[in-house]
């Protein structure tokens, strides 16, 4: 009995000498990154739910001298598709959407053809055929930065050109989760972030979650910044009325923590259907997320769901690896940065693999 006792205290001294190895390498990495001036945000690995790793580095205004820490609030960008999937998902498993079901069956006054040959899927999926942002000239400058009543952007773009036939190839477009924002909204009767709030973010316990927007004061909010030449300089302005259920959501690392759990345990939508959402179609893009492997060698590799959002003075990137529990985010309030790099390195730390840092 006292051997395996003593057996017992071994390998607990074992797996905590094994995590604080994990954390240091991942300080180490990240000190990197923040001391050549290549990220300023927050970083957290969980796994099973439980925090391995939460830290911000730099700050989140720059100008007050307020810094990033592992609550601070961010900008999202794409990383907001995944929600908006989640909440379509929702009403296709109570019989109020279809997949299958063209845009004219929500939108009766869409134009012709692109309301009566794109559906759903092909909108969850990027096979829409619709053109991202650069389809519409000066998009930036002219549109961008003032307020949209819902309707109102969707007929800015909605009998735009298709690039390619739907279904026929991916092309990735923000327009179409805008315009599922939109048919969210009809379909409820509700607004986009009431919806999100009582479907979503409440039974998941996400209370540091939401719509960002430049009029609610917000507290722990970071301000959004960019690099030119070699100085730090502040944003350009987007209204976020043009990003809605396509890039408007703020979020903190720890709240995607319980995203993670709320997924893992089915909270909110039964495995039949959030098995869809991880389903690959073209360019292996599932509804609202990247499904993929990272390959270690010609043997090894791991299953990912992922997804990367950009915007005004924010990047960012959050990886899943369901098989083994962990959840990757790393929260920039910085353009750009090596977001990719990073979270490719976070995962060789992970799994013992060599950190490979471009020069």
């Amino acid at each position: 009995m006292r051997t395996v006792f003593i057996s017992f205290i071994v390998l607990l001294f074992a797996v905590a000498g094994c995590k604080d190895a994990t954390e240091r390498k991942i300080d180490e990495l990240m000190q990197h990154y923040q001391e050549n001036d290549l990220f300023n945000g927050s970083v957290l690995v969980a796994k099973d739910g439980e925090i391995v790793y939460a830290k911000g580095f730099g700050y989140a205004n720059h100008e007050l001298d307020v810094e990033n820490t592992p609550v601070t609030k961010f900008r999202i960008a794409s990383v907001s598709k995944q929600f908006t999937s989640m909440l379509v998902m929702q009403m296709v498993a109570e019989g109020k959407m279809d997949l299958d079901a063209t845009i004219r069956e929500y939108i009766p006054d869409y134009p012709e053809p692109q309301g009566d040959i794109i559906t759903i899927h092909h909108l969850l999926s990027h096979t829409s055929g619709f053109q991202h942002y650069a389809g519409i000239p000066n998009f930036t400058p002219d549109y961008s930065r003032q307020p949209w009543e819902h309707r109102d952007f969707v007929e800015l773009f909605w009998d735009l050109d298709l690039q390619s036939e739907p279904g026929e190839r991916y092309s990735y477009s923000s327009f179409g989760y805008y315009l599922l924002g939109y048919i969210l909204e009809r379909v409820s009767g509700k607004d986009f972030d009431q919806l999100l709030w009582e479907r979503v973010l409440q039974p998941a316990g996400m209370y540091n979650t939401g719509l960002d927007d430049h009029i609610t004061i917000l507290k722990n909010r970071a301000s959004g910044y960019r690099v030119r030449g070699d100085s730090l300089v502040n944003a350009v302005f987007r209204d976020m009325s043009t990003a809605l259920a396509t890039g408007d959501m703020y979020s903190t690392v720890t709240d995607m923590v319980l995203w993670d759990e709320a997924l893992r345990n089915n909270t909110l939508l039964d495995e039949e259907y959030q098995s869809l959402i991880f389903t690959p179609n073209l360019s292996n893009y599932g509804y609202g997320w990247r499904i993929n492997y990272v390959k270690f060698n010609e043997n090894d590799s791991i299953l990912t769901h992922s997804h990367g959002g950009s915007t005004n003075g924010f990047q960012c990137l959050s990886t899943r690896i369901p098989e083994d529990g962990y959840i990757v985010t790393v929260l920039a309030n910085i353009r750009p940065m090596p977001r990719s790099e990073i979270m490719d390195n976070l995962i060789n730390i992970l799994y013992d693999q060599p950190v490979e840092i471009s020069e």
